[in-house]
């Protein structure tokens, strides 16, 4: 009966010990669930001028916006064609660096977990020195009407300038 007694109250110890460890496990999971729910947000850019100093024009009247986000991969080793962008665009660069290059002899170099915010109407390329792949997620805020990217030969920024 004693043995009987002891083997009781041993369970009911340790019952009670993984119960009290079972709901302190649940309150730490609670403080930990209810940081992880917190919402933080952090501005990456506010911006009036492009990367080069130039102030950004105002949006283009007339036509529908027309909001684009394409995803570039650009190889080690590359240059992009000479090109501009009649409209404003800006990006987020996940990998590598990039260096832009305006036909007026300016550059900048963007790494990894920095913004682009691109000039507009500015002929200009891009340049990929590293030995990894840049990763840039470019937003367009357009028209239906304005093409993205202007290629040498495909037009003038006079052509897009109001």
């Amino acid at each position: 009966m004693k043995k009987r007694a002891i083997f009781i109250f041993g369970t009911l110890a340790v019952l009670a010990i993984v119960a009290v460890a079972w709901a302190c496990s649940k309150a730490d999971a609670s403080e930990s669930e209810s940081e992880v729910q917190q919402t933080e947000v952090i501005t990456l850019t506010e911006a009036l001028t492009s990367w080069d100093d130039t102030v950004l024009p105002p949006y283009p009247q007339g036509d529908s916006t027309k909001l684009t986000i394409l995803k570039y991969v650009i190889p080690p080793h590359t240059n992009l064609a000479r090109h501009f962008h009649p409209i404003m665009s800006f990006g987020y660069l996940i990998e590598g660096d990039l260096t832009v290059v305006s036909d007026e002899g300016k550059e900048k170099t963007f790494h990894a977990g920095e913004t682009v915010v691109e000039t507009v109407n500015t002929w200009h390329h891009g340049e990929n020195r590293g030995n990894t792949p840049v990763v840039l997620v470019v937003s367009y805020n357009g028209t239906t009407t304005t093409p993205l990217v202007v290629k040498d030969g495909e037009g003038e920024p006079s052509d897009y300038q109001k």
